[in-house]
């Protein structure tokens, strides 16, 4: 899936992602969440 924001960008659009929370939350027999990371900044050149 891509979205275009105008003529020079590509980008996957956010449908395109599971819910981590959901994901997680049906493999807590298998992992052990250790931390939870916080996206900040996203710089594209």
């Amino acid at each position: 899936m891509e979205c275009r924001k105008d003529a020079g960008v590509l980008d996957e659009i956010p449908g395109a992602y599971k819910d981590i929370t959901e994901v997680m939350a049906q493999q807590d027999d298998l992992v052990e969440v250790v931390a939870h990371l916080k996206q900040v900044i996203c710089v594209k050149g």
